[in-house]
């Protein structure tokens, strides 16, 4: 089955939809390339953000569409995460 590409220059709501279609289309590679690694990134970040004062953490626009978006995994451990652009 051909796939259309996802967008490189969309905003986060476009690409939510297209992440939708991917996980609707091909679940097993969606959890394995996105929700997965947000999932993997959580455990590592969680690791190394137990320290005072702030940090930057930088990462790709996927990892912030979808309810299991990098933000939320954050507010789940009750750390307070913001996009800045």
């Amino acid at each position: 089955m051909a796939r259309n590409p996802i967008q490189l220059d969309c905003d986060i709501a476009t690409l939510d939809q297209e992440l939708r279609r991917f996980d609707r289309d091909d679940p097993e590679l969606f959890r394995a390339l996105v929700s997965g690694r947000n999932r993997f990134c959580i455990d590592f970040l969680l690791e190394h953000l137990d320290r005072p004062g702030n940090t930057l953490v930088a990462v790709g626009m996927a990892h912030l569409a979808r309810p299991d978006n990098l933000l939320q995994l954050l507010a789940e451990h009750d750390i307070e995460a913001r996009r800045v652009q």
